[in-house]
């Protein structure tokens, strides 16, 4: 019999209004794979698909538009003989609240669960409407499994008729299911959860997608040697529970399947999802299918070891991250240090104490203080040409007044970064009239401008300029 696919996805990545669930990767990586996979494998054309994941629209809102989408197919004429297959995909945050199960949308209000969050029970009120959809759930979400209370509550709790009813169902729930072919199931409801009702779902931040949708999606691309071309809920189940076991032994939540409606029979067993690994006998010999089941495998493997590989790639670039900050951290402070520290003029052994000016002995006294004989009249004292200065003017900490005072010297007054590297001769014009003008205003009685000659070239025009 011919069918037809449609999806709705649901849930959120950020939660702006809901402070304490902070923006999560992991669901929108996750959405976007279900996207993918509904869209290029299950074959789900782009028209029918309603994706409100990350919509800015209220629950109220987007529960009213599911309506909408179901209705507008439920009407159509060409739709009335075929087969109507609904995936539903929520991605996000479970919530309870007064024993009522809601979930996240990206509207949550932290101080309005009960208005901004979005009713599971509202939710399947509005689904129980349209009871020749086949739906398959995908429930990505803390305590998921709360949900089967909801959808299977008593006709008193929730708008007055029975619940059972409302869903287009006459048959008893799980496990009473009925052994009908697939083709002659044109309603009922399963539901994939990815926790049960008293745990978290998990979704490490080591890994790109949640820790379900990670592992249902591995199977849903890949399938097994060891069943036929199409595979039920039911085995996809089975698969993924024994892929969290093998990859996450010590971690994982088991994920459950319930059934809650099955007017006709449980539809988990309907065998819808394409096996990628399915072998024909008939199409192909012992070798060939030994080595397509190698391909397979290594193929998983490959996506294991792809997986661990960016988790190891991760680790080391967090660390080489940290070494780099930590050198940087170093290199300021060692920069930081020889900037504000002083720089002190040691007397030169054999230098007499009367020799002030730091002439060495036998320097004539028409020779400018600090200037060896052979420098330049240009050279600035205790800078020859060609080598490092200081960061910053040599500074005595203390200087002695004419009249015997000691006093304390001002800080340092730095060089521009872009001259600690220059001695006076390679400075040009600029930078000169910027640091002779401060100490022509003092009369070089500063510390810090005994070392700068107090007459050179340029120092009218310097002493003239603004």
């Amino acid at each position: 019999m011919e069918s037809i696919s449609l999806a709705i996805l649901l849930g959120a990545s950020e939660f702006p209004y809901a402070k304490e669930f902070p923006p999560w990767v992991q669901f929108r990586n996750t959405h976007d794979e279900f996207v993918r996979y509904l869209t290029e494998v299950a074959g789900v054309g782009p028209d029918l698909v309603l994706d409100l994941f990350d919509s800015p629209e209220d629950s109220h809102r987007q529960i009213w538009k599911i309506h909408e989408f179901l209705d507008a197919f439920d009407i159509l004429p060409s739709s009335q003989n075929i087969l109507r297959n609904l995936f539903i995909v929520y991605i996000g945050h479970g919530i309870i609240r007064s024993d009522v199960y809601y979930v996240a949308v990206r509207s949550l209000r932290t101080d309005s669960y009960h208005i901004s969050a979005l009713n599971m029970r509202d939710l399947g009120m509005t689904l129980s409407k349209f009871k020749r959809f086949r739906k398959f759930v995908f429930l990505d979400s803390c305590f998921a499994a709360k949900i089967v209370r909801e959808w299977l509550a008593p006709a008193d709790e929730v708008v007055g008729i029975r619940a059972d009813l409302a869903f287009g169902g006459k048959g008893s729930p799980e496990p009473g299911a009925q052994r009908n072919p697939a083709y002659s199931v044109t309603g009922g409801t399963t539901i994939f959860c990815a926790a049960d009702q008293y745990n978290p779902a998990l979704s490490p931040k080591d890994m790109l997608l949640t820790m379900f949708g990670n592992a249902v999606l591995t199977i849903l691309r890949t399938g097994s040697v060891e069943h036929i071309e199409y595979m039920s809920m039911t085995e996809i189940a089975e698969l993924t529970i024994d892929y969290l076991k093998e990859h996450h032994a010590e971690e994982h939540i088991r994920p459950v399947v319930h059934s809650p409606h099955q007017p006709q029979g449980d539809i988990r067993e309907i065998k819808i999802f394409k096996n990628f690994r399915y072998l024909d006998p008939s199409r192909t010999s012992d070798s060939e299918r030994m080595e397509k089941t190698h391909t397979a495998g290594r193929s998983e493997q490959h996506g294991i070891f792809a997986h661990q590989a960016f988790r190891l790639s991760r680790s080391i670039l967090l660390v080489v991250a940290a070494l780099v900050v930590a050198a940087s951290i170093r290199s300021d402070y060692s920069n930081l240090k020889d900037f504000f520290s002083p720089s002190r003029k040691e007397t030169s052994p054999g230098t007499s104490p009367g020799n002030s000016s730091g002439n060495s002995p036998g320097t004539s006294p028409g020779t400018s203080p600090g200037i060896s004989p052979g420098t330049s009249p240009g050279t600035s004292s205790g800078i020859s040409p060609g080598t490092s200065s200081k960061n910053s003017l040599a500074i005595p900490q203390t200087r002695k007044k004419p009249n015997g005072e000691v006093i304390e010297e001002k800080e340092p007054v730095p060089l521009p970064d872009s001259k600690r590297s220059r001695t006076w001769a390679q400075l040009d014009f600029d930078a000169r009239c910027a640091i002779w003008k401060p100490c022509a205003n003092t009369k070089f009685l500063d510390a810090e401008c005994k070392s700068i000659p107090q007459k050179w070239d340029d120092s009218e025009e310097c002493k003239a300029s603004r």
